[in-house]
């Protein structure tokens, strides 16, 4: 009898874990026209982010041959979320003051590759300051490559403003000298800057806006503008481009707007993707925080007591991820997407390669036009079709074991009286 159970409770757990393991369910797929025995790269297109999982775990390529398919491993090239540069520090060497303000010497490591900005750190608090900027080699032979550059620093209880970037056209020096022209002292504390050569690696897109509104309150003192793209994408930048030829700062929030299903109707719902300081100064790149995708998205500007901006262009920067593979053997490569299950992110050898594959030769291979895969695609010969199988057999081994599980009580009683 015992053995009877086990067979029946064993049965039903096989028959679950099939229905379990048949659902895979891909709903998109592409053809890859790969170049055998080669490197093949891939830009990941557009229309395919919203329609894969967010952080596109569920990629899969195969490679197809008669009836037999293999999962080939890949790697996602410039994923959003990762940065290219790193910060790099002068050494201050010296720093004096004579009747035209004060100097600072920088030095670098070397001068082999070429920087066009240097970012300033001051412990100062509320300044407006004019900046004079040179380079050299030796430090005999100066030359000059800004004058009169404003630096500006406003704190207060409504503002926290800050410009302290000193930004050029390219130059390759060892040392640069810059000359505040102030009675007051400046603090220095750093002075950084990123390599120019590593930036020629990081590639971006540049997306323009559509349906573009704005609405100026001036009971809030706001200015709100609603912008959309035309595919979800992962949000990198932001490129504000103003009419205003005047001196201005205004803080600036930007958020993604989603629209979300309720009992009342649809809502619109808004998370933060990223904040700071609109200004003539410091220019008008933002930089998002979160790795989010977003199609629509809403801007606003706190005016304080001045008249609104004009905003003229808005430009949305993305990276420009891209897949890269090995095309090993002969057969119909095909990329995958769209899993309606939560899977995880594959984890492939090549991983560990990541930087020797980067600098191999790559073929650019393009893909076919998004096909939507049929039901029948994703699994050959179902155990079961729907849940209404799955509830049959549940209540047929819930009776078998009931039925079982009394015979045994009613023949234990009965040995029991006798």
């Amino acid at each position: 009898m015992k053995r009877i159970i086990k067979s029946i409770i064993f049965g039903g757990f096989i028959l679950l874990f099939a229905n379990g393991t048949a659902q895979t369910k891909i709903s998109y797929k592409r053809k890859i026209n790969a170049k055998q025995n080669s490197w093949n790269y891939f830009r990941i297109p557009d229309n395919l982010y919203e329609k894969a999982e967010p952080s596109l775990a569920d990629l899969r390529i195969y490679r197809i041959r008669q009836k037999d398919s293999l999962e080939v491993p890949y790697l996602i090239s410039g994923i959003w979320g990762t940065e290219a540069q790193m910060d790099e520090y002068f050494e201050i060497l010296n720093k004096t003051k004579t009747d035209k303000g004060y100097y600072f010497t920088l030095q670098r490591e070397d001068n082999q590759s070429e920087i066009s900005e240097i970012n300033l750190s001051f412990d100062n608090k509320n300044f407006d300051w004019r900046i004079d900027l040179e380079g050299s080699n030796d430090q005999k032979e100066w030359f000059g490559i800004l004058e009169n550059y404003r630096v500006l620093s406003i704190q207060n209880s409504k503002t926290d403003f800050s410009f302290e970037n000193l930004i050029f056209e390219k130059t390759r020096y060892k040392y640069y000298r810059i000359l505040v022209k102030t009675n007051e002292k400046p603090l220095l504390s750093e002075a950084a800057f990123q390599n120019d050569d590593v930036l020629k690696y990081q590639k971006f897109n540049v997306h323009k806006i559509q349906n573009f509104k704005v609405k100026n309150d001036k009971k809030s003192k706001t200015s709100t503008a609603v912008f959309s793209l035309k595919n979800s994408l992962p949000i990198h930048s932001f490129r504000i481009k103003v009419e205003n030829k005047n001196d201005f700062y205004r803080p600036i929030s930007i958020y993604a707007i989603d629209t979300i299903a309720t009992e009342k109707g649809k809502l619109a719902e808004y998370s933060g993707i990223a904040d700071g300081t609109l200004s003539s100064l410091k220019g008008a790149d933002l930089k998002s925080y979160k790795e989010v995708l977003a199609k629509q998205m809403m801007i606003v500007i706190d005016n304080g007591d001045n008249p609104p901006l004009k905003i003229s262009e808005i430009e949305v920067k993305t990276y420009e991820n891209g897949i890269v593979f090995k095309a090993e053997k002969s057969g119909d490569y095909i990329l995958t997407y769209g899993n309606q299950q939560i899977i995880d992110r594959p984890n492939y050898d090549i991983e560990t390669f990541e930087e020797k594959i980067s600098r191999e030769k790559k073929d650019t291979v393009s893909l076919s036009n998004e096909m939507i895969v049929k039901q029948a695609d994703n699994r050959s010969k179902p155990l079961m079709e729907s849940d209404y199988w799955l509830s049959g057999i549940m209540i047929v081994l819930i009776l078998f074991l009931g039925y079982f599980s009394y015979k045994m009580i009613a023949k234990k009683s009965e040995s029991e009286e006798n």
